[in-house]
């Protein structure tokens, strides 16, 4: 949850990361999901992890690498893994 009372959740089963907000004694929910060909956009729907760093910036781990989120600007940079780690096991 931020200080300004979002709260983002993220979703493994492909559907990216659900912000909710409340206004007005109502809650919105809304959706940030990956866009072929934007990169601009989270880098793979399926969210394995979500931590909040410095000023409110959110990390998410995807299947596909790591994606950085502003808030407060709706900004999402990237970085990419080429190709998975094989399993070890």
């Amino acid at each position: 949850q931020l200080s300004n009372g979002e709260i983002f959740a993220g979703s493994y089963d492909e559907q990216g990361l659900y912000r909710i907000r409340q206004s007005d004694g109502k809650f919105q929910i809304s959706s940030i999901v990956h866009q072929k060909d934007n990169e601009q956009t989270l880098c793979n729907n399926s969210i394995n992890c979500l931590v909040k760093g410095l000023n409110e910036k959110l990390w998410i781990g995807t299947d596909n690498g790591f994606s950085e989120f502003d808030p407060s600007k709706n900004l999402i940079s990237n970085e990419i893994w080429n190709s998975r780690p094989k399993d070890q096991n």
